[in-house]
C-alpha cells in the first residue's frame, strides 16, 4: 500500500534520559573507546529497514538502570525480570521528515540463556494482553492487537507483535499508531525493538520493486540483521 506522511508517534521513543536520582544514565560516546557489553550488541542504522536499509538514524545510545518502556502494553521494566542485569543498553532512532516514525531498541543480558528466552516469551505475552492492559486508560479509545510473527533469524529466535491505538483525539481525525514490538533471544542476551508510526493506515511497506522476496513488513528484513548483532 503507498506509504503516506507520518506524525511522529506518541511514545516518547526517544526519551533517553532519565531524571530519576537513584538512576545511572551514561551517554555512550562516539570518541571513546567505544559503546561496551549490552551496548556493542544494539542495532545500527543499517540494521533497521523501512524502504531499505539506513532510511533510520540513530538519536543517541545511552546506559541506565531505568530503561524506556518500548511499549505502553510493557508495564514491567525491561531489567525486572528474573536473571535480568540491572544496567541495560538503548539506542532510539526516527525517520525522515517526509515518512516520520520513531524506534527504540533496548539489549538487556541475563545471568542465562533459559531466563533470556523466558523474558522474551514474558514480552510477547505482555502484548498480545495489550488491548485489557489499555482497556481503562482514557489515553486510549482504540486498542487493537495483531497475531504475533515469528521471524526466522540465523541464531536465535525472534517474533514480533504490532499493536494499533488511538487516543481519543486521534480516533477524531482519523489517526491510529501502529508499533511494531519484536524480542531477539540470543544466548543470554534479550533484545526488544519497537518501530512506530502514527498515521491514517498501516504504512509499513518496502517499494514494490523490493527484490528481497520477504513479507512487506520491515520487521522481516530487520530482525535477522539485528539477531546476528545480538549474537555478536
Amino acid at each position: 500500500m503507498p506509504v503516506r506522511p507520518l506524525r511522529t508517534a506518541a511514545l516518547g521513543l526517544s526519551a533517553l534520559a532519565v531524571t530519576a536520582a537513584t538512576a545511572i544514565v551514561a551517554p555512550v560516546g562516539a570518541s571513546a573507546a567505544g559503546p561496551s557489553g549490552a551496548a556493542a550488541h544494539l542495532p545500527v542504522e543499517r540494521t533497521l529497514s523501512w524502504h531499505q536499509r539506513g532510511d533510520w538514524v540513530s538519536e543517541g545510545t545511552t546506559r541506565s538502570t531505568e530503561p524506556t518502556s518500548p511499549s505502553p502494553c510493557l508495564t514491567r521494566p525491561l531489567n525486572r525480570y528474573p536473571g535480568a542485569r540491572a544496567v541495560t543498553a538503548e539506542r532510539s532512532f526516527t525517520l525522515p521528515d517526509a515518512e516520520r516514525g520513531a524506534a527504540l531498541a533496548v539489549v538487556v543480558e541475563f545471568d542465562s540463556r533459559a531466563r533470556a528466552a523466558a523474558a522474551a516469551s514474558a514480552v510477547q505475552r505482555s502484548l498480545r494482553r495489550c488491548a485489557a492492559t489499555l482497556a481503562d486508560d482514557p489515553g486510549h479509545a482504540e486498542v487493537q492487537v495483531a497475531p504475533t510473527r515469528r521471524v526466522r533469524v540465523p541464531r536465535g529466535t525472534a517474533r514480533f507483535t504490532e499493536v494499533t491505538r488511538a487516543s481519543p483525539a486521534d480516533l477524531e481525525a482519523g489517526l491510529r499508531t501502529f508499533d511494531a514490538t519484536a524480542t531477539v533471544a540470543s544466548g543470554r542476551r534479550l533484545l526488544v525493538l519497537t518501530l512506530s508510526v502514527t498515521g491514517q493506515d498501516d504504512s509499513w511497506s518496502h517499494r514494490a520493486d523490493d527484490p528481497t522476496g520477504l513479507p512487506l513488513h520491515p520487521m522481516y528484513a530487520t530482525l535477522p540483521r539485528a539477531a546476528s548483532r545480538l549474537a555478536g
